[in-house]
Parts: structure tokens; C-alpha cells; sequence
């Protein structure tokens, strides 16, 4: 039995053709679920909307890699898109699938971890979660931080990324809020895609969109049967009603005609109001989780890259470990070689890192890696002390495609170890300012060691 037919209304023309043909075509009737207690009930509706599911996804070969993993002891799928760099400098991007809490496991979560691939240009982690009835709350939260605890194990915080859709856009929320709350990192970004971030559906378009959005109708019977008994307005349940504060950026999206579209605004006025930097993206007659393939998908997709990439490390990033104090101010007079006039420089480290120089001493002869910020970019190699008769070589020839500027070689003697740490040396052909990315000790030529 079910319920009387879902309300239908216009399709704008303020949308693209392909958007028009979906909308065009009507919701089915609102769904009756199983009895809460009834496991082989919602055993069966999980497989019969499961091929449903999937038979809205592409059938085509996507130019991914995907394996099959486990990750702290949960099936994962890392999936890669042709051409993202298979090494511990891309970033990783942790991919909760939707699917109302205890649809899209298996297959469907593969596909859209391959999907993600593509659209973040990252390595996409998809987490195939356990889920209710079998495994209630906390099991799907559990899986996802602990797989989100194990890329922290791997990658720098500022190298991991977490996002996810629908129901995935609540557990994506509800990681980071425990990760807050049991002091874990933040990961550089958060992307919630039409979040079931309020699993009490208070907001307003549960009612006013309720048989407009033809994709979505409400999911109070699968809640209960998630929540096992708790208060759907727990914040770990609902991620609206928690405390927001210390978010990493986040980037929502929902659409005019999606049920969702009041848990979206209304997390993103609770981040704004905790002061995080949070965009708000709300597409034109756009129902929950978007069109399947209209130029608004797309758009989407445009948009969320845009924001990965501003909040990514550049694969140039570098980090100093201190900087040059030098006499030389004007890279147009300064020396390129020591024997050249280089002044006498002290190296100031980071205070951070002085612990790890505590071995060196007056007389140690050291190597020192510069970063030559204001070198000029267009000259790759040059004449060692400008003599045409000696081949093209010395610290600009070491400059490749992953480094803005070349980085600098330079053998020196330590004169003195200053009280509060500074590294005095000799000479050194580098202006003030210079940072100074490692130290390393000087072995000499080849025949000496």
C-alpha cells in the first residue's frame, strides 16, 4: 500500500534540456517502509533500491584505478582518475557515499568513489561502511573516522580532504565534529553535498518541498531504524545541532527544489554564525543530489574542484626551516659564488626545528639548501662565474617542474653558535631573506669519504 501521489508542478524553462527532461519525469509514489524490527523486510528493500541506484549511475568505463582495500579494517575503495600521481604528495580525499544511511554500499560506493576521482583530482578513499539493520549507529561513524584517523597516519592534515552526499554528507559532518571532540586534526576542507544533516527533518522545505523534489521524500522510518533507539537530534545523529566551531572550510550545496535545502542553508548560517569560511551553492529547480548529467552536474562539479584546489597545497608548497640574515640586500650585485666576495650570513632557524641542530658546532662544514625565492624564474642554467668557456651548470640547473624557483647549494663553515641558536658561517652567496630549507653536513668530494 502507499501513499497518495506526490505533487507535481511546472518544469521551469530557466533550466537546461536535460535538466527539463528530469524534472519532467514524475517522482514515484512516497515509499512505505518496513516495520523497524522487520530485518529481512529491510534486508529486501535495501537490495531492491540498491539496483535502482545503480541503475542511475554510468555503465561506462571511467578512466580511474580502483582497488579494493581495507583501511583500519574497513573495506575502502581507493580510486585514482588517469593521471593523478600515485605518491604520499597528493592529496587524499576521504568519499562518504550516500544513500539514507543503509542504501549504496558495495558497488554503488565504488562507482561514486571513481566518480570523485575524477571530479577532485585527488585519491579518493571511499568507505564502504557497515549499516543498518544488521549495523545501527555508531558502525557507519565508527568506519569513517577510523579510515579518517588512518590517512592522518599518511598525509599532513593540510593534504586530507572529506566530503560527502546526502545521508554521506552526515557522516561526513558528524567525523568532523567527534574528530573536534576527541582531538583529532581537521582536515584541510569539508564538502557536504545537500546534507541529512538533520535527521529530525525540523526545516522548513521538509514541508514546503515535500512532492515537489521528485528524487527524495522523507526518510523518518530509516532515521529511527539508524538511530537504534537514540535522540535523532544527538548531535553525532544530527551534525546541525552541534557545535560547530573550529569547522574546517566547507563548501554546501543543495538546490530550489530539493528537500535538503533547509538542512543546507541552515548549516551554512550555524558555520557562518561559529566564523567558519563556508560557501553556500543552491542551484536553479535542482532536486536532491542534482540532475544526473544536465550542464548543472557539471557547473557542480566546476565548483566543487574550485574549491579543492584553493584550499590544496600547491605540490610546489615549500617549507622553510629558517631564513638567511645577510648584508646582501640586491640579487643584481650579489655574488653566485662564495669565493666571489659572499659575506659572512647567519642562519636563523624556526624555533621548532633549532632542537635538531644541536649537533653542530663551530668548524663543521655544512651544506645549506636555499630556496632562491627571488631568483629569476626564466633562467634555468648559467656559466659558473659568468665564464662562457665552462659548461652551463651550478644551483639553477637543479630547478625541475615541481619547484617555482631553483634551489640553492651552498658549502659553508660554521664560525659560531649563537646563545639563542643561530648558525654563524663563513660565506654565503644568498641575500637576506633567504629561506633556508634544510642543513645538511658536508661529506666532501667522493675520493674523501
Amino acid at each position: 500500500m502507499t501513499k497518495t501521489p506526490r505533487l507535481r508542478f511546472p518544469v521551469p524553462i530557466s533550466i537546461s534540456a536535460a535538466a527539463r527532461a528530469y524534472l519532467s519525469v514524475p517522482a514515484p509514489p512516497t515509499p512505505v517502509y518496513p516495520a523497524l524490527d522487520d530485518v529481512d523486510g529491510w534486508l529486501r528493500n535495501i537490495e531492491e533500491t540498491d539496483a535502482e541506484l545503480l541503475s542511475g549511475l554510468p555503465d561506462q568505463e571511467l578512466p580511474v584505478l580502483v582497488e579494493d582495500r581495507r583501511v583500519a579494517g574497513v573495506p575502502t575503495y581507493v580510486a585514482r582518475a588517469s593521471g593523478v600521481p600515485d605518491d604520499d604528495r597528493t592529496p587524499v580525499y576521504l568519499d562518504v557515499h550516500g544513500g539514507a544511511l543503509i542504501y549504496g554500499g558495495g558497488a554503488f560506493c565504488r562507482i561514486t568513489a571513481s566518480l570523485d576521482a575524477i571530479t577532485t583530482g585527488m585519491i579518493v578513499y571511499g568507505v564502504d561502511y557497515r549499516m543498518a539493520p544488521r549495523h545501527p549507529y555508531p558502525a557507519a561513524l565508527d568506519d569513517c573516522l577510523a579510515v579518517y584517523r588512518a590517512l592522518l597516519e599518511v598525509r599532513d592534515p593540510q593534504d586530507v580532504f572529506v566530503g560527502g552526499a546526502s545521508a554521506g554528507g552526515n557522516l561526513a559532518a558528524a567525523l568532523v565534529v567527534r574528530a573536534r571532540d576527541e582531538g583529532v586534526p581537521m582536515p584541510a576542507a569539508l564538502v557536504l553535498l545537500t546534507p541529512e544533516v538533520d535527521l529530525t527533518e525540523s526545516g522548513d522545505t521538509f514541508q514546503t518541498l515535500d512532492g515537489v523534489d521528485n528524487t527524495l521524500s522523507s526518510l523518518h522510518q530509516i532515521n529511527l531504524l539508524y538511530a537504534d533507539g537514540r535522540n535523532l537530534a544527538d548531535p553525532y545523529l544530527s551534525p546541525l545541532f552541534a557545535d560547530v566551531s573550529g569547522f574546517p572550510p566547507t563548501f554546501l550545496h543543495a538546490g530550489t527544489r530539493d528537500l535538503f535545502l533547509s538542512n543546507t542553508v541552515r548549516m551554512h548560517r550555524k558555520l557562518r554564525a561559529a566564523g567558519v569560511d563556508a560557501e553556500l551553492h543552491v542551484f536553479e529547480a535542482m532536486p536532491h543530489t542534482g540532475f544526473y548529467g544536465a550542464p548543472e552536474d557539471l557547473e557542480l562539479g566546476a565548483e566543487i574542484r574550485r574549491f579543492l584546489d584553493a584550499h590544496r597545497r600547491s605540490p610546489a608548497t615549500i617549507r622553510p626551516i629558517g631564513r638567511v640574515a645577510s648584508p646582501l640586500s640586491d640579487r643584481d650585485v650579489a655574488p653566485r659564488q662564495p669565493d666571489e666576495g659572499a659575506p659572512p650570513a647567519t642562519i636563523v632557524l624556526d624555533p621548532n626545528v633549532r632542537a635538531a641542530a644541536d649537533d653542530i658546532r663551530p668548524g663543521d662544514r655544512l651544506v645549506v639548501l636555499t630556496w632562491l625565492h627571488l631568483a629569476d624564474r626564466d633562467v634555468l642554467r648559467v656559466h659558473p662565474r659568468s665564464d662562457p668557456a665552462r659548461p652551463p651548470t651550478g644551483v639553477f640547473s637543479t630547478r625541475s617542474s615541481d619547484r617555482p624557483n631553483p634551489i640553492g647549494l651552498h658549502a659553508v663553515t660554521v664560525t659560531a653558535i649563537t646563545a639563542d641558536g643561530r648558525i654563524e658561517v663563513d660565506a654565503l652567496e644568498a641575500v637576506d631573506g633567504t629561506p633556508v630549507l634544510d642543513l645538511k653536513p658536508d661529506l666532501g668530494d667522493v675520493g674523501d669519504r
